[in-house]
């Protein structure tokens, strides 16, 4: 939890003031800041999209070990990145106004296609889930629990 609470006072995102006045000024000085922080052989390269909204892909030795069987590391880097962004526009921790384009703050992380295979691999549960209550006359089947973004 210190490292979590460091990374965030570090970059300017903890609750007050007590920053340790070293604040990362752009999502870039952000991502380039960070792998030496997670303790991993990684890097990060940003692309905006054509609707304004980040993806960040991670490479690197080490990008295996940080997905591990999830995306919870990757969202939660996407969150961080996202209040980067907001940070940055002077928004951090103030309600955005209904006229306010969001799509300038949504960020995606992926790590060598982990995301794409992910779904994939959804697509295959929801498919085998079908074949088995069309098989079973209709019967109900269940699947694990899923997450809400799947």
């Amino acid at each position: 939890m210190n490292i979590v609470k460091s990374a965030l006072n570090l970059f300017g995102i903890s609750k007050g003031d007590e920053g340790s006045g070293t604040t990362a000024a752009t999502l870039d000085e952000f991502l380039s800041g960070l792998p030496p922080l997670l303790g991993y052989e990684i890097n990060f390269t940003r692309h905006q999209k054509d609707d304004g909204s980040h993806h960040i892909e991670v490479t690197g030795g080490d990008v295996l070990s940080l997905v591990g069987e999830n995306t919870q590391i990757l969202d939660a880097i996407a969150h961080i990145s996202m209040r980067v962004l907001r940070k940055q526009e002077g928004l951090a921790n103030k309600a955005v106004d209904d006229g306010t384009d969001l799509s300038k703050y949504r960020v995606t992380v992926d790590a060598d296609g982990y995301r794409d295979r992910h779904y994939e691999g959804l697509k295959k549960v929801a498919e085998d889930a079908r074949k088995k209550v069309l098989d079973n006359n209709g019967r109900p089947t269940y699947i694990s629990a899923l997450s809400p973004a799947e």
